[in-house]
């Protein structure tokens, strides 16, 4: 049965309301007509069988039948701070961190990053906002696509691009029960006029320098590092049978300096090793997702 994402507030005792691209596709790519079923889903773990009735030019009306709360989204939840990679690699880590099972990225913008995104010449730097703009709607069409192709039952967060340490004083702050917004790190984070753009391209490995330390109460802040020797991924996990969400930090290419991972390992983050391999900074990620939801029985367990 086709699946298909549906805001709440589309959704009523008895009709769901199916707008936007969908309707092409639902009419024009499936073919589909009244009196056909479709999965509807609301994001926030409900999903609907739903039978189409009626089939307009940009509205399609279906018949709610039975809603049943689906087994598909983990448990575990888990945040992924992804440093800002080169040319398209965030489209495949969003794409494949959805399928695996993240249920957040936080595109961050670290001293190693090279792609420009804030302004960084004469202007007010709004063509560079566009950018930014232009690229996280991009991410989260992808997190769309591959959360209906995973069946998963909400589309996963993608926030807009932020400066590092901005991004962490917002994780803090809800590790300790606070809710805080992002600020715009604007030229803080500007990698200077020579940078490539977003559309760049070019291959390199993520790591960093750094030691960890035992994060405090909520979220378990993990940070892959290739000169860590004492603490591999499993046995940190198996020491916190009752963690129930992680925060995992990536480097881009060429991985957190060593002033970065001592600000990360000061707010709690351990610092782990994934052995004697190293991976690129979009596989990076995608590695420690997985041993994460294995080790907790979530993904094939």
């Amino acid at each position: 049965m086709r699946r298909f994402f549906v805001p709440s507030q589309d959704i009523d005792d008895e009709t769901a309301y199916i707008r936007g691209s969908d309707v092409r596709h639902i009419r024009d790519v499936l073919r589909l007509r009244e009196g056909d079923m479709v999965a509807v889903v609301d994001g926030a773990g409900n999903e609907y069988q739903c039978r189409i009735k009626h089939l307009a030019g940009d509205l399609v009306e279906c018949q709610m039948l039975e809603r049943v709360r689906r087994a598909g989204e983990p448990s575990i939840k888990i945040t992924l701070v992804q440093g800002l990679p080169k040319g398209d690699k965030m489209d495949y880590v969003v794409q494949k961190g959805t399928e695996v099972g993240i249920g957040r990225f936080v595109p961050v913008i670290t001293e190693r990053t090279v792609v420009r995104l804030a302004a960084g010449g004469p202007g007010d730097g709004r063509e560079e906002t566009g950018k930014i703009e232009k690229r996280t709607a991009r991410w989260r069409r992808i997190a769309m696509e591959a959360a209906k192709q995973a069946g998963r039952s909400i589309v996963p967060i993608v926030e807009r691009p932020r400066c590092l340490d901005d991004a962490v004083d917002v994780l803090s702050g809800e590790r300790r029960g606070e809710r805080g917004d992002y600020r715009d790190c604007g030229d803080r984070c500007d990698r200077g006029p020579g940078s490539p753009d977003v559309d760049a391209d070019s291959d390199g490995d993520a790591g960093g320098p750094g030691a960890g330390s035992t994060p405090g109460v909520g979220a378990m802040w993990l940070v892959p590092w290739e000169l860590e020797t004492a603490r591999p991924l499993k046995g940190v996990l198996k020491g916190r049978p009752d963690a129930r969400e992680f925060v995992v930090f990536i480097g881009p290419e060429g991985g957190f300096t060593s002033d970065e991972i001592q600000m990360l390992v000061a707010h709690g983050a351990v610092s782990v090793t994934l052995g004697p391999r190293i991976f690129r900074t979009e596989t990076a990620g995608l590695v420690v997702a997985a041993a994460v939801l294995y080790e907790y029985g979530e993904l094939g367990g």
